[in-house]
């Protein structure tokens, strides 16, 4: 009967032996004790714990990453969901065009307003993180629609970009009295409007 015991142990723990690196050592050990039944039963016991705690680490690791994977997912994804809102506000539809483009491969949600007063009633309506700002616009024009943002207290604290031709850029000064956060200057140059925008939102 002992002798029965050891060679049945000894073939089970050589078929799992591939389940750990340190079988075949404890395999060596057990037909090294094969007249001693009590040594091998001890020696089939302690194989067997090593291997369970060798899967044991492995199945840890594997629920780790897991778990890190689904929480870079579900913050990608809340960060989707939130995106910074921006509003162009320009009459001219190159312009709106060329800053769409501009900050099309950005993840920034965009709407445009054509003149100063749909600006103030498109950020009273969508609460903006940034607005960028025409100077020169028809019914109201960019320093106006400036101020009355400036006086809404939804909208006071909102970053604005005045944006100006070469020939508006001495009367920034107005701009930066009347609330605005920075201005850039047309034609637009893409890398400074991104920095720009990076920059006031904290990006």
């Amino acid at each position: 009967m002992p002798g029965l015991l050891t060679k049945r142990s000894i073939a089970l723990f050589t078929h799992v032996q591939s389940c750990s690196s340190t079988a075949p050592i404890f395999v060596e050990i057990l037909r090294s004790f094969s007249f001693f039944p009590i040594v091998s039963t001890l020696a089939a016991i302690l194989l067997v714990v090593v291997t369970l705690g060798a899967l044991a680490a492995v199945y840890g690791v594997v629920v780790g990453v897991t778990a890190a994977a689904a929480r870079y997912q579900a913050a990608k994804g809340a960060k989707a969901m939130a995106a910074r809102k921006i509003l162009l506000v320009d009459d001219s539809e190159t312009i709106l065009q060329m800053e769409q483009m501009i900050l099309a491969k950005e993840p920034y949600e965009l709407l445009v307003a054509r003149d100063g007063a749909e600006g103030v009633a498109r950020a009273l309506q969508d609460n903006p993180d940034l607005i960028l700002m025409d100077v020169v616009m028809p019914r109201m024009g960019g320093f106006e629609a400036l101020r009355q943002l400036r006086g809404n207290q939804r909208t006071s604290t909102v970053p604005v970009v005045m944006v100006t031709t070469k020939a508006e850029a001495d009367s920034i000064e107005t701009g930066y009295t009347s609330g605005c956060n920075d201005y850039i200057v047309k034609p637009i140059d893409s890398m400074e409007l991104i920095a720009k925008v990076r920059d006031l939102l904290g990006d």
